[in-house]
């Protein structure tokens, strides 16, 4: 496709912002809006696994996040209090042997501050009220406090969350099922110190909860219980968060589902990110993906191939919407079953140098198509 291709991307959430500078640094020069005033500055997302520290190298972005986010490197596991499996991540086969943690409001500033570098510039309180194809573009419709603007584009990508009006605009289908359990989440910061480099993990009949550090003194706590700072189980081996001194810094409870789209893509009309597959937030895959989506369809422009995204993202969203499903079943598993999986079943599988491998590669990120305008950067040195 020709660099002077109008394009328009419809939300500046990682996934827009990757793809608006992942089509500058290849000449184009996309246009981003978003209907928000301002970026978020609560973070859903915290995990930058080794797929999107490699996808996002070339435009000079991984090494801004390695220095601003915390590398963790070992994730350890407990079942009703008794240490059940501890993973060391430093064994991930990829130069990047680390899950990055770093709130998604950093990243996205950062992606951000590069995309001006470029020339580019999200346009706030902007929002889609309407698209349609005629004659092959997407004509728009859209509202800010100028006014209303009508345009087209030769592509038109909707970035725009899981109620995305792109998709419901394109008529294609998002099937699937939404889970019973209600998630809790809590942002806490500890005036003592934490161990910023171990994730851990507290498994009981039932429920899960997650303890991830994203800093010397901050850390996430998540788990399968709403009101999660009242109702999760203080555990002997996780940091007393609700000690006198500790400060909350944000709470939510969220409910999820596991569905993705028919199809990517409907003539002009792109899908990336939230808007064609959700899931969980188990094993940290959704902002990854979303910046995957983004970083394949930039590419497959540039090659003149965009007709075949779907076929390149479809079996990946099938792929992980369903291990996150399996595996969010898994950590609510009670019982004989769970004691017998949790103690026994994972270590011994895990201490397998092969199982081990696929193991920490579906961790990283690493179990997906490796994108192949990458391979000559395979052996460059890990930023410090």
């Amino acid at each position: 496709m020709a660099e002077n291709s109008k394009i328009l991307i419809v939300g500046a959430g990682p996934t827009g912002l990757t793809a608006a500078v992942e089509l500058f640094r290849r000449g184009y020069h996309p246009r981003i809006i978003d209907e928000a005033s301002q970026p978020a500055t609560q973070s859903k997302a915290l995990a930058v696994n080794p797929r999107t520290l490699e996808l996002l190298e070339p435009a000079g972005i991984t090494e801004r996040l390695i220095a601003a986010g915390n590398r963790l490197h070992r994730l350890r596991a407990h079942h009703e209090g008794r240490r059940a499996l501890e993973v060391d991540l430093s064994h991930i086969p990829h130069r990047f042997d680390f899950m990055l943690i770093l709130p998604q409001a950093g990243t996205e500033k950062i992606l951000a501050g590069r995309l001006e570098e470029l020339g580019g510039r999200i346009e706030w309180d902007t929002a889609l009220k309407d698209v349609e194809i005629a004659d092959g573009k997407a004509r728009y419709l859209l509202a800010s406090p100028a006014g209303e603007e009508t345009g087209e584009a030769d592509i038109l990508l909707g970035a725009d969350g899981a109620h995305s009006r792109v998709r419901h605009a394109a008529g294609i289908g998002f099937a699937g099922e939404s889970f019973p359990a209600g998630f809790g989440l809590a942002d806490i910061g500890f005036p003592g110190g934490i161990d910023p480099h171990e994730a851990r993990i507290s498994l009981r009949d039932g429920s899960a909860l997650a303890f991830l550090p994203f800093g010397e003194n901050k850390a996430r706590l998540i788990g399968t219980c709403p009101h999660i700072l009242k109702n999760a189980p203080q555990e002997a081996f996780l940091p007393d968060f609700r000690a006198e001194g500790t400060e909350i810094l944000w709470e939510s409870d969220f409910k999820v589902s596991f569905r993705h789209v028919e199809r990517f893509q409907r003539g002009p009309l792109f899908l990336a990110g939230d808007a064609a597959h959700i899931h969980s937030p188990v094993g940290g895959r959704g902002m990854n993906l979303g910046i995957e989506d983004a970083a394949w369809l930039a590419f497959l422009i540039a090659e003149g191939q965009s007709e075949a995204f779907t076929r390149h993202r479809l079996p990946v969203a099938q792929r992980v919407v369903g291990l996150t499903r399996d595996m969010t079943r898994q950590i609510l598993l009670g019982g004989l079953p769970a004691t017998l999986l949790r103690r026994f079943l994972a270590p011994a599988l895990m201490s397998v140098p092969a199982i081990e491998r696929n193991a920490l590669k579906s961790i990283a990120g690493l179990d997906t198509p490796s994108p192949p305008w990458l391979d000559a950067a395979r052996d460059r040195p890990v930023p410090n």
